[in-house]
């Protein structure tokens, strides 16, 4: 992994939970909103997208 990066390649940490955890790079509000829409109870997934 660590020579893909040195190479330019960003790679999500495949070792957490949280989708956000994982990510190289913050989620965008637009995910967030769009999940609070379509899941006000928390129902989906619960815990994968932090705020």
């Amino acid at each position: 992994m660590t020579a893909h990066e040195n190479l330019g390649a960003r790679i999500a940490n495949p070792h957490t939970y949280s989708l956000a955890g994982g990510s190289v790079q913050p989620l965008p509000a637009s995910q967030l909103i769009f999940k609070r829409q379509v899941d006000p109870f928390n129902l989906l997934n619960p815990g994968k997208l932090t705020d």
